[in-house]
């Protein structure tokens, strides 16, 4: 729980110094392969794989160098 509460956390920061806004999102899985399932609830179509590559270069930076993020089902 932990892991996935700093996730979050650091998502929301990495995602206003790269995009100046607030995005919001959720993480809808965490995996034992540093696999991050996100979901963006208010996002266009067209913005989620750029905010997915700025979500996986901060995360990665600021917590592990193996995360990857994907767009969680719908």
């Amino acid at each position: 729980m932990k892991k996935l509460v700093r996730a979050q956390q650091e998502g929301v920061v990495v995602l206003r110094e790269r995009t100046g806004r607030t995005i919001i999102w959720s993480v809808e899985g965490l995996h034992d392969d540093f696999r991050i399932l996100a979901r963006f609830p208010d996002l266009d179509r067209q913005e989620v794989p750029l905010v997915l590559g700025f979500l996986a270069s901060g995360l990665q930076s600021r917590i592990h160098p193996r995360i990857s993020i994907e767009e969680a089902p719908q």
